[in-house]
C-alpha cells in the first residue's frame, strides 16, 4: 500500500477496480496483535485487498491518541470511548 503512495488512503473496491487490487500481499488482519517476538515466524497473512475487503483505510504513518488529542475532541471521554474514527 505504501508503494502506492505514502500518504492516509481509503479504497473503496468496485466491479470496476478490483482487478488493480489483485495482487497478492503480506498483511496484518484485522485483530492481530503485534508481537514483534514473533514476528521472525509471521504476523501477516497472503491477502489479496480486493478479495478480502470491499474497501480498506491505510494510514501511512500510525500515531498512538494523546492526552492534547482527547481534550480536543469532545467525543474523546470517559462516558463515550470511542471505538473508531
Amino acid at each position: 500500500m505504501h508503494l502506492s503512495g505514502a500518504y492516509d488512503k481509503l479504497l473503496i473496491f468496485t466491479d470496476e477496480n478490483r482487478q488493480l487490487f489483485q495482487g497478492r500481499i503480506g498483511h496484518r488482519a484485522i485483530g492481530v496483535v503485534y508481537r514483534p517476538e514473533y514476528e521472525q515466524y509471521g504476523n501477516y497473512v497472503p491477502s489479496v485487498m480486493s478479495d478480502r475487503y470491499d474497501a480498506f483505510i491505510y494510514i501511512d504513518e500510525p500515531r498512538p491518541f494523546t492526552r492534547s488529542f482527547k481534550k480536543k475532541h469532545p467525543f474523546c471521554n470517559k462516558k463515550t470511548k470511542p471505538f473508531m474514527l
